[in-house]
């Protein structure tokens, strides 16, 4: 006998067991009844069996897409408060499976500051809502994201009986909602325009800053092909590198010079990048633009300024508020004899000719800073050496903290002032001050020895022996005799005292600041006074070559009658002082000639 055990998935099992019998044996009706029933019996816990298997691989295939999904299941026995949980919901809130779980396990899974919302949202469920929420769970001391629906079933009296729900994992889906959010975001918030096209040009999408940039709104530019912002002045040669290098999946980069709806014109630089998807094929542009208009008028007129800065006959430089040079001119450099990097590297001041005390380079540049402008002259040093007569119109900007500087070559009219000055103060043939600058130099005198308490001199000399020089050998060599006498009688003098040529062979020493004494001063103005006619009295040597002949040597001898009139706190004028030497120096004349005369009141 053979006996097996059949369980059904309903019912009790059941005990079959299999005769055999080795006689042949006439089955009645009964018999063929129990064989029927039995049949039956086989079949249906057969039946049952196959029910199983496909359950459990109904149910394993549930799991396997629960847990490619990331979804999991649950179902609550509210009236018992059992909670089972499906092998992917074990999994995503992280808790083993052998761990039996309630509405308190969930509970304290769910992240603190989202647990009173889920709760609430579990009761109003219970109570006939909706039961469909976003919320966190803390897995191994990290924070996730679920989405959870769940259904409430009752009885016919409206009992509550169950409640049956999935849950998700959404924390891939959050993060990327969130970095779509943030970068919605900025892209609204954009200071810069950004435009969306698909593959045919037509304009999908527009940010806020583009709206207000090109005067269009919205509704008027969607649908629309970026050629109504076109000019006409952006080079066409623009537009086809910006559609080779997008159809070769490059991003372009450059300058369009585009136009308002109210037909201003702007310029932006832009970067249109093809967007690939994950087959690798373009689906749309996105262009990023920053309007650079401000910026390319502050270019223009740069090289406005430039080409006028380069082409002016001035000087110009731009230092740093230190001093130190950042730009210099062409023309500068010509006149300064460096080039234009040479003077890039150098500092302010190493162009100057005049040295300046720190104090005063303080004081001027407080000036300038000050009043904003100062216009002043000063000398400045050549490469070579030599000095350079410049006027210097200096300007500080304070935004930039530089100092813009013009300077303007005035040598040739210092020189033309100079002369002027010369011809109208100064000997043309000596170089000695003349009769108008003299006149001056005693009345500085009379004013300083007033100041002073001290005595000064003026010696009027005439030479003794010139006139026949003159008369034999001609005006060019008398010429040549007065500059020697000039020579000698500034040798004889100090620096701080005065030699002029009155007129003809006539000079005038003023001697300034002599003793306080009258005795001591005469002495002193003696002194002086001896050693000029011991100098003048020496032979001269006068070389001369008349056009057409040999350079000859003259050789000539000649004294001087010198009169001195001393003076000191005198209330008379230069010219009684001028006076009273020249009555002087005739008395020396008178005396025998190669004397020296005081003049007494």
């Amino acid at each position: 006998m053979i006996q097996m055990v059949l369980r059904p998935r309903t019912g009790n099992p059941w005990v079959i067991g299999l005769h055999h019998c080795v006689q042949a044996r006439a089955y009645d009706d009964d018999d063929l009844l129990i064989f029927k029933d039995i049949g039956l019996r086989v079949a249906d816990a057969l039946n049952s069996l196959i029910i199983l298997k496909n359950m459990r691989e109904s149910e394993e295939n549930l799991r396997r897409a629960q847990a490619v999904g990331q979804v999991g299941s649950w179902l609550l026995n509210i009236a018992t408060n059992r909670l089972e949980w499906s092998a992917e919901t074990y999994r995503i809130f992280g808790i083993p499976q052998q761990q039996p779980v309630d509405l308190e396990t969930f509970a304290a899974a769910t992240h603190p500051d989202d647990r009173d919302f889920v709760l609430k949202a579990w009761g109003e469920a219970m109570a006939g809502a909706s039961y469909d929420i976003e919320h966190r769970i803390v897995v191994d001391g990290q924070t996730r994201w679920v989405k959870e629906r769940a259904q409430i079933e009752r009885d016919s009296e409206g009992r509550l009986l169950t409640g049956v729900g999935t849950v998700q994992d959404i924390t891939q889906s959050r993060k990327v909602e969130e970095k779509l959010r943030t970068l919605s975001t900025a892209v609204e918030q954009s200071p810069l325009s950004v435009v969306i096209t698909d593959l045919d040009a037509m304009i999908q999408y527009v940010n806020p800053h583009f709206t207000n940039a090109t005067g269009y709104s919205r509704e008027e530019i969607i649908g629309q092909n970026p050629r109504i912002l076109q000019s006409g002045q952006t080079p066409k040669e623009t537009y086809v590198e910006l559609w080779n290098a997008l159809a070769n999946g490059k991003i372009w980069r450059g300058e369009l010079i585009n136009k308002r709806k109210n037909g201003e014109l702007y310029w932006e630089e832009a970067h249109i990048v093809p967007v690939v998807n994950a087959a690798g094929a373009t689906t749309h542009y996105v262009a990023v633009k920053l309007e650079i208009t401000e910026r390319k008028k502050a270019e223009l007129a740069l090289k406005q300024y430039k080409v006028v800065i380069d082409t002016v006959n001035d000087g110009f430089w731009i230092t740093d508020a230190m001093g130190n040079m950042l730009e210099a001119n062409a023309a500068y450099a010509k006149m300064s004899g460096y080039s234009v990097d040479e003077l890039v590297n150098m500092h302010a001041s190493q162009l100057e000719a005049i040295e300046q005390s720190m104090e005063e380079m303080r004081v001027h540049i407080e000036k300038v800073i000050a009043r904003g402008h100062e216009r002043f002259e000063t000398r400045h040093r050549h490469k070579d050496g030599h000095e350079i007569d410049v006027e210097v119109s200096a300007t500080f900007m304070p935004e930039l903290q530089q100092f813009f500087v013009f300077i303007h070559d005035i040598t040739k009219r210092k020189r033309a002032e100079q002369e002027v000055h010369t011809l109208a103060f100064y000997d043309a043939l000596t170089g000695l001050p003349n009769r108008r600058l003299l006149n001056d130099r005693v009345k500085t005198a009379i004013a300083a020895g007033k100041r002073s308490g001290r005595y000064g001199a003026v010696m009027f000399l005439d030479l003794d022996n010139f006139k026949p020089l003159n008369d034999t050998y001609g005006h060019d060599v008398g010429d040549l005799l007065l500059v020697e006498v000039a020579q000698r009688l500034t040798r004889c003098v100090r620096e701080a005292d005065t030699v002029a040529r009155f007129g003809g062979d006539e000079f005038v020493v003023v001697l300034g600041e002599l003793d306080p004494g009258k005795g001591e001063s005469a002495r002193q103005a003696g002194i002086v006074a001896e050693k000029i006619c011991a100098a003048l009295a020496e032979p001269y040597a006068l070389k001369h070559q008349r056009e057409g002949s040999a350079e000859t040597t003259i050789e000539h001898r000649c004294t001087s009658s010198i009169g001195v009139a001393l003076f000191v706190n005198h209330e008379v004028s230069a010219e009684e002082i001028l006076k009273y030497a020249d009555m002087a120096m005739y008395q020396a004349k008178e005396a025998g000639r190669n004397r020296i005369h005081f003049h007494t009141a």
